[in-house]
């Protein structure tokens, strides 16, 4: 006998969040972007 397993139609795909991304990171502007370099830094407003 076999069984046949299909994925519910209301489940959502997963998706790989990466890598965390911290504080400091924001910061200190050390996000990777999607052209290889890194985001600018985040003014922190507190």
């Amino acid at each position: 006998m076999s069984l046949l397993v299909t994925r519910s139609t209301t489940e959502a795909p997963v998706i790989d969040p990466g890598l965390p991304v911290t504080h400091d990171d924001i910061v200190n502007g050390n996000i990777p972007d999607s052209r290889g370099g890194t985001m600018a830094p985040a003014d922190q407003i507190r």
